[in-house]
């Protein structure tokens, strides 16, 4: 239900951007729905968890690495 408002108030808010800006020229509307379209697609990503999941996948790459690293210094205190 939030997520079929936030849609409907972010499509709404297009359409009234898009409607002010006929008047001061078809570039300024462009602009208007670009701007819409990123913040829509924003929302979409942060609604669907997608930002989150690639800052998880980044923080779990970055713990493998470190683990890497350690087993690498251990095998190497154990062999010396």
């Amino acid at each position: 239900m939030r997520k079929m408002f936030l849609a409907a108030l972010i499509g709404g808010t297009a359409l009234v951007l898009a409607a002010c800006g006929e008047e001061n020229g078809e570039s300024k509307v462009q602009n208007a729905v670009k701007e819409t379209a990123k913040a829509v697609d924003k929302t979409a990503d942060h609604a669907t968890g997608k930002a989150q999941l690639e800052q998880k996948k980044k923080m779990e790459n970055k713990l493998n690495q470190i683990q890497q690293n350690q087993n690498k210094q251990l095998d190497k205190a154990l062999k010396d």
